[in-house]
Order: C-alpha cells, then structure tokens, then sequence
C-alpha cells in the first residue's frame, strides 16, 4: 500500500460518508436514464427492409424514426438522412471512483478561479497564467485579444464561489471584434484533465448567429509545419456550427504536429455546464462529457509539453448580425490535472470535491522536487516493414518512470505470447525490446503490446503486418488476369453523402450520373469483402467542364478505419495540407477517361479515396471508381 492509500475504515467520517453519496448519485441518474430511454422495445434497424414514413427502429442503441420511404439508409444524425432521432442512446454510467483514498496526488494542476477579482490580479501573475492582450488570429482579420475580456464573476446559486469568464464581442468585422484567451504555463502533457464548463448557444445580448468557438485545450508553441515540438487536444464547441457541420457541434482533435492530427465532431447539444475530461498517453487520447466517451484517438499524440487553455472567438468571414454589437461567454467553474495518471472522470471529480470541501482554492506541484512514485504506462510498438515478404521486426519501447514490472508481446490472431519481459521498475529511461521473423508464411497478423505492474495492465497501440507471398525469382510469370473487385460493392464516406452512392460502383461512366460529399477534405471507401490483391484503380471524379480536384490522395489497409498497413498508392497533395506527407504526383485535369493508377500490387480489403474540393467549388465528386484486382 502506497503512503497516498490507507484503509477506508481510517477515513473521516465525513469523507467516508461523501464517497458513498457520490457513487450513489452516479448509479441512480444511470438508473434513470436507461428506464426512460428503454421504456419501449423497438425492431432493430435491418438495411434489406423497406420502412414507410413514420416506421420506428433501433440503431446503435438509439430510437429512430423515418421521416420518409427510405430503403438500406442507415440511421445516422447527418443532414438530409431519412431518419430522426426520437431518443439519442443513453449516456454510459460514470465509472466509479478507482482510487477513493487518493484524491490528493503528487502531481497536479488545480484551480477554482475563487482567488482573483480580476486578470490584472497580481495572484493570477504569480500562479504562472498569461493573459492575451495582442492581435492575430484565431479569428477575422483584425481581430484584438483583450485581457479586458477575462474577468472573474461570483456564482449566483453558491455564495463564495467565483467563474472565469471569458467575452467575445463584435458589430460584425474583424476591425471591431475582441477575443478572450487565458494560458497556464506551459508544463502539460500526459495524465488526466478536467474542467467544468458552462458552453451556451446564444449570446448574451445582440442578434445570434455568428459562428464562434468554446474551448478547453493544450496546446504548444506552433514552430514549423511538421515540427515534433508542436502538440495540441482540443474540446472545440461551435454552437452556431462552421467547420462544414451544422449547429452545435463538439470538436476533438489530437494533434502530433502542426499539420498531423486526427479529429471526431459530434453534433449535439452542449449547451448548459459540463465536465470535460481529456485522458493522454503517448499512444491514445480519450475525450469525455459528463463521463460519457465522446472521441478516442490512438493515431497521433502530442509529443512536447503544452500550456492548458481557455479561449472564445468568431471563426472569419461568418456575420450573421450584421453591424450590431453583441456578445458571447463562456464560464469555467474549476480546472484540473494530474500528471501521469489515467484516472476516471468521477474519480477527478471526487478529486476536485476533496480540494474544495477543504477549501484548497488553488493548488500546483507540477514543478515540485519530491520524488515522484512511478505509475503505469502503456507501451508502444512500431513494426521496419509493415507489407514484406515474411522478414521483418518489431520494435517495443517501454516509457520511462514506469510501475510496469513485466512486459508482453502477444501476436492477437491466435493470441501467440511471443516475449515476454522483466522490467527495471521508475527506470530513468525509455526500454526497448525487438522480436524478428524471418520467413513468415503469408497472411495478416496483428500485434499488441501488454505492460503489467501486479495491480492492473495497459495495452499499447495495435499494428497490423501484411505477409506477401514471394516472387517466384527470375521465372517470367503471365500478367495475371484482373477483375474489378470494386463493382457494386458499398461506399461510405467521412461525411454527408448526397446523391445516390450506388453511382460510384455501378459501371455507368456518364458525367451526370455522379454521387457528392459535402466540402473540405473528404474520404469515401469502398470495403472489397476480403483483402484482396490490387494492381490497379481506375477514378472518375465529375468531369463535364475538365475541373482539376485537390488532393486527390488514395489509401489502401486492410483495417477499416486505417489504423495500421496503410499504403499510399497516389498522392498529389503537394503541400501536405492534408495531412498523410507531401505527394510526389501532379495534379490533373478530369477527362471522361478519368484517372489510371497503376502500382506494384498491394493487398488490402479497403480503399479510401480523398479530395479537397476543386478549382471549380468546395465540394467532393465521384462518378465512378474501379478496382482491379488478381482475385
């Protein structure tokens, strides 16, 4: 037992008491919730079913219901879908406290805001906070950062108790617009955040519409493009939608550099208080509201230490009320953060609720002498050569400062222990373990990392290998015969698809018969049933008047949501704008012969294709696309 554990039965009272009222709270309001949302039984959803206008189903523990005939149009909360949503899937019940002795820990951030009257407060200087006061984006050209705009209100419903408050105003240019942007030094990277927030919808006074941005977020000094010293986590809230989404919209967006991220929006009401909570590790990210998972990113991580943020400000060019002044806010009741330690949010909360039932209004030991006690940290793996011939290794490194006393690596198709692994334990440096297969029989295999302390495990990231059959040397071999695998298959897409989808797969080439994804940086994918091998893909945007499409990227993997064994097959986005490294390929003109892209044969189960709209308009086209395979 640590010196930050004790037995329950030597706890205050008083606590032992808070602790059990605070898990009882979380399992009534589940209990609540899941009555009232379940009270009916519904068919589930069943894409060969024709449903007539006002048919109700389940979908992905939602109610559902047709707002026209619709047949295989999956319930989904996207614009122009033909179903509404008539009772959204209950939030998942909070995870109980996992630690209930340890609200207070060796590494933390707190702050209630409850010690400063306003943000020239000598108090806030000294705690490490910056306050914008300068010009420059984000936000319109012109725009003004104002200290003025951060101010320190008192809560109405609980005496003694104070906001942040953060004021974004405008009459409608960038000349006349103020923002509001406060920092926390720049010590931050991996562990548990929480804030409690109060998002809104609409402004305080003056004529609504603007598209403006609520955050919490870290995020580091941007250097140069592709720079590892960049990193960033973002709660991103658009009340009056932007970005290509509707109204109310939650951004989170992890990023690895300053142009390599990953990003999941979810459109819903967040108005109102919530508690957001970002867990980090150098493999994954996970952001939560109210306890309820809303994004997890194990692509890309931040890398670098990062300053904790708040700011408000109007995204550029979108005037909804013309010349009249009005004004938007947003509060924070409270901050948190414990270095190193992935914690649920009800423990964080219950953490915050120890520190203000003993009134510690503000706390930081982030830069603290004392000796840290290591905690458990994932691992993460990396393999030289994810598409080969049967050779290849993979690489394990084990994090510094770890609990971790054994390590684990486990090929998941049959879940084949191949090394095993006693650790230094709190080791000043990073471990790194390699296994290497020579003359692997073809195939697909998956592999997982697992570090273990004795008390729990983390698993790390998940790569994928494809094992390639070998040339048969210098025997001349036919040219194989190929097939277009593509043919009916299904598309989805990274957004809302207008139009009939059925257009890209079904053979007719004419111009005018063409399927649309809405603007920006799009994907569509086409899942071929099993991993085949492809030699060749044919691609048609829409062509009528020869416009040249933008970052026309293709991707193939054999994980669906390209996780691992990606292989870039064509890339003309030259300045890397989306993301995936700048492309060699030249930008082209469409013709009604469309676009040959011919390479050594990968195989793979899904291809992705993008755009970024074209020289014509902001939108996605696609007419038709095939795959050629040799099976």
């Amino acid at each position: 037992m640590s010196k930050f554990q004790k037995p329950l039965s030597t706890l205050p009272a008083a606590l032992a008491i808070f602790l059990v009222l605070c898990m009882l709270s979380y399992m009534f309001s589940f209990m609540i919730i899941t009555e009232a949302a379940f009270a009916e039984d519904y068919p589930q959803w069943d894409p060969t079913v024709a449903y007539p206008k006002d048919s109700i189903v389940m979908h992905k523990g939602a109610v559902w219901k047709a707002k026209w005939y619709n047949v295989n149009e999956e319930p989904m909360d996207v614009q122009g879908n033909a179903w509404e949503c008539i009772i959204p899937k209950p939030p998942e019940p909070p995870e109980p406290p996992e630690n209930p002795d340890g609200y207070d820990l060796p590494r933390v951030f707190f702050d209630d805001f409850n010690m400063y009257n306003a943000s020239s407060d000598q108090a806030l200087l000294d705690f490490g906070y910056e306050v914008s006061d300068r010009t420059g984006g984000p936000g319109p050209g012109g725009c003004v950062w104002s200290k003025n705009n951060v101010t320190f209100v008192n809560d109405s419903e609980l005496p003694g108790n104070k906001f942040l408050r953060l004021t974004a105003t405008t009459r409608g240019s960038g000349e006349t617009t103020v923002q509001a942007e406060i920092l926390a030094p720049r010590k931050f990277l991996y562990g548990t955040y929480a804030a409690r927030i109060k998002f809104t919808n609409e402004p305080a006074y003056g004529p609504d519409g603007d598209q403006i941005v609520e955050t919490f977020y870290t995020i580091s000094p941007w250097t140069l493009q592709n720079s590892p010293d960049y990193g960033e986590m973002d709660f991103e809230y658009l009340a009056n939608g932007g970005w290509g989404k509707p109204a109310m919209t939650m951004w989170n967006t992890t990023w690895e550099t300053a142009s390599i991220r990953t990003t999941t929006p979810t459109t819903r009401d967040f108005s109102g208080w919530h508690t957001c909570v970002i867990q980090s590790t150098s493999t994954e990210t996970k952001y939560y509201i109210d306890g309820q998972l809303l994004a997890s990113h194990d692509i890309y991580a931040p890398e670098t230490e990062m300053f904790l943020s708040f700011n408000l400000w109007f995204i550029d060019g979108i005037w909804a009320g013309g010349n009249q002044e009005r004004a938007y806010i947003q509060d924070v009741d409270w901050v948190y953060y414990a270095k190193d330690v992935i914690m649920a949010p009800a423990q964080a909360e219950c953490n915050v609720q120890y520190y203000r039932n003993n009134s510690v209004s503000r706390k930081d030991t982030l830069d603290s002498s004392d000796p840290i006690p290591p905690v458990l940290k994932a691992a993460s793996i990396s393999v030289d050569d994810a598409h080969n011939t049967g050779n290849y290794t993979i690489t394990v490194n084990v994090p510094a400062n770890n609990s971790a006393n054994t390590l684990k690596l486990y090929e998941q198709n049959d879940n084949t222990l191949l090394l095993e692994r006693s650790l230094a334990v709190d080791m000043p440096a990073v471990q790194t373990f390699t296994y290497s297969f020579s003359d692997k029989e073809p195939g697909i295999y998956s592999y997982v990392a697992v570090t273990s302390d004795g008390t729990g495990s983390l698993n790390s990231n998940i790569i994928t290998v494809t094992v390639e059959e070998e040339d048969g040397g210098d025997d001349e071999e036919e040219d194989p015969e190929l097939v277009n695998a593509a043919a009916g298959r299904p598309i989805t897409a990274s957004d809302y698809i207008w139009g009939n989808a059925s257009y890209v797969t079904d053979g007719d080439k004419n111009t005018n018969n063409y399927m649309g994804v809405t603007q920006n940086l799009q994907w569509i994918q086409i899942d071929l049933g099993e991993s085949k091998k492809i030699h060749q893909i044919n691609l048609w945007h829409y062509y009528g008047d020869g416009r040249t499409y933008h970052d026309v990227i293709v991707r193939l993997s054999d994980t669906p949501d390209f996780s691992g064994g990606v292989t870039t097959v064509f890339n003309n986005d030259n300045d890397n704008s989306a993301g995936f490294g700048a492309g060699s390929d030249d930008e082209y003109a469409e013709t009604s012969e469309g676009k040959t892209i011919v390479f050594s044969p990968v195989s793979a189960r899904y291809v992705r294709l993008y755009s970024n709209g074209s020289n014509a308009n902001i939108y996605n086209h696609y007419v038709e696309v095939e795959i050629y395979t040799a099976d």
